[in-house]
């Protein structure tokens, strides 16, 4: 399903290893790997018109469940 020009506000999405998130056919959102000690993810987002990746470490849904 493509969420092209449909994600406005917000949107919640069960990212895994193999199931990346396309945004607006213009960035590919991938889960590299989650450290549970750290309670953190490392992502990959890449641009998919120049092909270069940017990776970003994020918290984790359990931060949240935690506070």
């Amino acid at each position: 399903m493509s969420y092209t020009n449909k994600l406005r506000d917000s949107l919640y999405w069960w990212l895994g290893k193999s199931k990346p998130f396309i945004i607006n056919d213009e960035y590919k959102l991938e889960l590299l790997f989650i450290d549970k000690i750290n309670n953190s993810a490392k992502i990959q987002i890449t641009n998919l018109k120049s092909g270069l990746p940017q990776e970003i470490l994020v918290p984790t849904e359990d931060s949240d469940e935690q506070s």
